[in-house]
């Protein structure tokens, strides 16, 4: 099944984030600790939700279960356990105190793209998308790596940025004369 290929994929680059995580976690001590470690848990959480909902309906088509019951019950989980995790995201949002900035691309995915993968997970599960289904949840399983790539870019950036405060007579792309 060429689905399950594109999946495994999925969670071959899911996991490669969350490798990530942990050496972001160990050279971030230096940086804004509660930024650092909220983008370093959600990015964590993100990359284990896409491995393990990129494999899981592989595993599942093992056991020759009808093709539309698999997707549909995949959708529905996956779309639980993001709801869970958009709802902490969307208190965090909502909790900050006024005046803290909080980058456009963490209020999209917040306030956009999170409800609108639900959306689709929900909709796959009720059975609106038939035949489409798998592309589908194979599309809202990409948005969520873009995601989790839009909070990897944030993270690196700021371990950058810290490495320059820490050394800021270090400047690698400066040639000497």
């Amino acid at each position: 099944m060429n689905e399950i290929n594109l999946l495994s994929t999925i969670a071959e680059v899911a996991a490669s984030y969350a490798g990530f995580v942990t050496l972001a976690a160990l050279i971030g001590k230096r940086s804004n600790y509660r930024m650092m470690a909220t983008r370093v848990i959600a990015l964590l959480v993100l990359s284990l939700m896409v491995v393990i909902f990129a494999l899981a309906p592989g595993l599942v088509f093992l056991f020759n279960i009808d093709t539309d019951a698999v997707w549909s019950a995949a959708s529905g989980i996956f779309g639980i356990v993001l709801t869970v995790y958009w709802s902490f995201m969307l208190n965090r949002l909502l909790s900050r105190p006024k005046g803290t900035h909080v980058p456009l691309l963490n209020r999209i995915n917040t306030l956009g793209t999170h409800p609108l993968c639900i959306l689709l997970l929900v909709t796959i599960s009720l059975g609106f998308w038939g035949e489409l289904a798998a592309a589908i949840y194979t599309l809202v399983l990409v948005i969520v790596m873009i995601v989790a790539g839009s909070l990897f870019v944030q993270i690196v950036y700021e371990m950058l940025d810290t490495e320059e405060k820490v050394f800021p007579s270090f400047k690698p792309y400066q040639d000497e004369m």
